[in-house]
């Protein structure tokens, strides 16, 4: 178990798979976080409630604001998707804020 001084681990990035339905609707033009909530089928007042983040600093991210990785988590595990293929699917890595 960490101790509450430690830092995470580096965050390593994949690459998300070409034929991953987010990364189509991404290729189509749809913002990556619009993208995954099409995926999940998760409306943005639903994902604030479940992860606590307010609608609008949902929709800055959504826009293309940087994210946290706490933020990220969050989303992911109301999405139920694995927090890498979030990072994978960033359009700029420098988006995520460690």
């Amino acid at each position: 178990m960490r101790g509450t001084c430690e830092q995470p681990g580096p965050i390593f990035r994949q690459q998300l798979a070409k034929d991953h339905p987010v990364a189509s609707m991404m290729a189509t033009g749809d913002p990556w976080l619009l993208a995954w909530r099409g995926q999940a089928l998760v409306r943005l007042d639903q994902l604030a409630r479940d992860t606590g983040i307010p609608v609008v600093r949902l929709f800055d991210i959504e826009r293309g604001e940087s994210i946290t990785l706490e933020e990220l988590i969050s989303i992911a595990r109301v999405i139920h998707a694995d927090p890498a293929e979030l990072i994978a699917s960033l359009p700029d890595p420098a988006l995520l804020i460690a």
